[in-house]
């Protein structure tokens, strides 16, 4: 099951101390219904333009997706590397308007889902010689978007992130190994 943790309350009262801790609160529960696997290890959740909750399931090789209501929508993928497989997804990201980007991290490559839950592209290839030839071997860690679709892929081993653009051409490198401004040292996540 997959508890989203939507709503935070400052559970203050008047005779409260005046720096109450923020609490977090259960408003809704998701899972898979009767006859689907349950999630075995969900590592992405996002929220489409619509209000539709996706969510990665690294070991079970899959993609799921909720309403924004709650109600099951279905799911993709299977283990491989072919269109609609995965090797460990890892982050889901809403991509503008336009659907999410998510994160297949053994296949080292960023798909796109459409909102209607269509695989529509595979914007980057990070093993693409191209792009090994200008910035080496990715191992791909994380995945972040901003609001015009733009990605950024951070880079666990060498302690970086890559840009690109919304159609997935390579912009730049921020980062590197480092303890310096600029610097990065254990890079795991984006957001």
């Amino acid at each position: 099951m997959l508890a989203v943790l939507a709503a935070l309350s400052l559970a203050a009262s008047a005779a409260a101390a005046p720096a109450a801790p923020l609490q977090l609160r259960e408003v809704q529960s998701l899972a898979a219904p009767e006859g689907v696997a349950p999630l075995v290890e969900p590592l992405g959740v996002a929220a489409d333009a619509l209000g539709d909750v996706w969510a990665t399931d690294a070991a079970a090789h899959r993609l799921v997706r909720w309403d924004a209501h709650g109600a099951w929508l279905g799911e993709w993928g299977a283990l491989g590397s072919d269109a609609n497989q995965f090797r460990r997804p890892t982050a889901v990201v809403r991509l503008g308007s336009l659907g999410v980007a998510i994160l297949d991290v053994e296949n080292r490559r960023v798909v796109t889902y459409d909102l209607l839950g269509r695989l529509t592209d595979l914007v980057v290839d990070l093993e693409a010689a191209d792009l090994e030839s200008v910035v080496g071997r990715i191992a791909p860690v994380a995945l972040a978007a901003d609001r015009g679709g733009a990605l950024a892929v951070a880079d666990g081993d060498r302690d970086r992130v890559l840009t690109f653009d919304f159609a997935g051409h390579f912009q730049r490198v921020l980062g590197g190994y480092g303890v310096g401004a600029g610097a990065f040292h254990g890079l795991e996540a984006l957001a």
